[in-house]
């Protein structure tokens, strides 16, 4: 980890982890966030769980873990950055808190498991590709707090058959 003003960032983790739990506090540090790619490309990573006090996670934190099947995320969390999860293809479970604010480009991209997720209404900002070539389910529900939709948000999510738009 590094340490920062109010605690520390987590900036990686073994390349043979298998189960991450991310604490709100490490050596008497609190936990700040996760830096930009800590866990990406861990082939072995199966699960994570982030403790609540944890606020920031970064772009590619978790990208390319094919085998990651599920993600709780912490409460008090606004956004999902910029390839968070991409290429996750084994993402099955995971529940974005209703304080995320803004989903980033690419996401959830290439998550082809991720079949069953629902987007908070909090959501107000879904970037390009957020959601490209994933395994959403067959219903897509935009909302009424939804100001930006990005370019190819759900670009080539082929269980999709039906999309409401609300009139706003």
């Amino acid at each position: 980890y590094n340490k920062a003003k109010g605690g520390v960032y987590i900036t990686e983790c073994s390349i043979n982890a298998t189960s991450v739990k991310i604490s709100d506090e490490i050596d008497g540090y609190k936990v700040l966030g996760i830096y930009d790619g800590a866990f990406a490309e861990r082939d072995k990573l199966r699960s994570v769980e982030i403790a609540d006090g944890v606020s920031y996670i970064g772009t590619s934190a978790f990208a390319s873990c094919e085998a990651l099947e599920s993600v709780k995320l912490p409460s008090g969390i606004t956004e999902i950055p910029a390839q968070c999860f991409a290429a996750c293809s084994g993402l099955k479970e995971l529940k974005l808190p209703d304080t995320v604010k803004s989903i980033g480009a690419y996401a959830f991209s290439y998550c082809e498991k991720l079949s069953d997720l629902t987007i908070p209404e909090s959501v107000s900002a879904v970037g390009d590709y957020a959601f490209a070539y994933s395994g959403l389910g067959n219903s897509l529900e935009l909302w009424e707090g939804l100001e930006t939709l990005g370019s190819m948000s759900f670009y080539y999510c082929r269980s999709i058959k039906t999309v409401t738009i609300p009139a706003s």
